[in-house]
């Protein structure tokens, strides 16, 4: 009986109040997989609520983990991503006239090839 109302309770949760929360699990995230509401439904139909429920606790551990690591990102992993996220035409082109701009970022060369390598542009 126990184990029908956790499976009711997890059906509860996924229908009405996980489309609403506005984010995904943050294990799910994290490491890929189904979120934990459905980790704890496989679990407990696998093991029963008993069985299942050291099961439940260490993945929402986890998840708590994956959560703080989510929320506090390692500043190499901030670095790459703010590297990734300069684009071609943001940099200044300081090279010769092979290629049809001298400027990045929306500037354009005015007919006599003269890159923008000003200290503003670098």
């Amino acid at each position: 009986m126990m184990t029908r109302a956790a499976l009711g309770g997890i059906w509860v949760y996924k229908t009405w109040l996980s489309p609403h929360k506005g984010y995904r699990c943050a294990y799910a995230r994290v490491r890929g997989g189904p979120g934990c509401s459905g980790f704890a439904k496989q679990a407990i139909k696998q093991h029963g609520l008993r069985g299942a429920w050291s099961l439940i606790i260490a993945r929402l551990q986890f998840c708590r983990d994956a959560a703080m690591s989510l929320n506090n990102p390692d500043p190499a992993d901030e670095a790459n991503r703010t590297q990734r996220k300069k684009r071609w035409y943001d940099q200044c082109y300081c090279g010769g006239c092979d290629i049809p701009f001298c400027g990045g970022g929306g500037k354009s060369w005015g007919g006599d090839c003269t890159p923008d390598c000003s200290p503003s542009c670098l």
